[in-house]
């Protein structure tokens, strides 16, 4: 369809799942799709899938040092930004020491998932709209989990 020619698109969390997924079709679409995570592997291996209008930039979305980089380089190479996708998220439970039930959870665990899901947001709009200000234009997706608002069985276990 080419309904993205020449975007410049930055997806986080898009080494797997449906940032993946999102990077694959904004490149089918014609968007030149940046790539980024925390997981460098896949994101690379991803990029080699995507040749000529892709790149990959390791980022981790809950340090705001990462996004100042990040910014600096699409201002300097690119200037602009038309659409950032802020994707990257994590439910704690294999990305943390945990645990999480309420009498019993790691304050540094819950920490690092509202750093990432909570403070990654945010800091992705407050770049990205200084950039596309610059410009006129842009569009940011937030995604969220649906875990947000449906419970996980047995994500909390009550121990006695």
């Amino acid at each position: 369809m080419n309904r993205l020619p020449n975007k410049i698109t930055l997806i986080t969390g898009a080494a797997s799942g449906i940032g993946k997924t999102t990077a694959i079709r904004f490149y089918e679409e014609g968007a030149f799709v940046i790539v980024t995570d925390i997981n460098d592997r896949d994101g690379k291996k991803l990029v080699r899938l995507l040749p000529d209008r892709s790149r990959y930039c390791h980022l981790d979305v809950s340090k705001e040092d990462d996004w100042r980089a990040i910014f600096g380089m699409l201002n300097e190479e690119y200037g602009r930004l038309d659409v950032l996708v802020n994707n990257a998220g994590i439910d704690g439970c294999t990305q943390t020491c945990g645990p999480f039930d309420p009498e019993g959870f790691n304050l540094e665990s819950w920490h690092h998932v509202h750093a990432v899901n909570s403070d990654g947001v945010a800091l992705g709009c407050k770049y990205a709209i200084r950039l596309m200000k610059k410009n006129l234009r842009g569009n940011i997706v937030n995604i969220s989990s649906r875990s947000g608002i449906v419970g996980i069985p047995r994500q909390v276990r009550h121990t006695l």
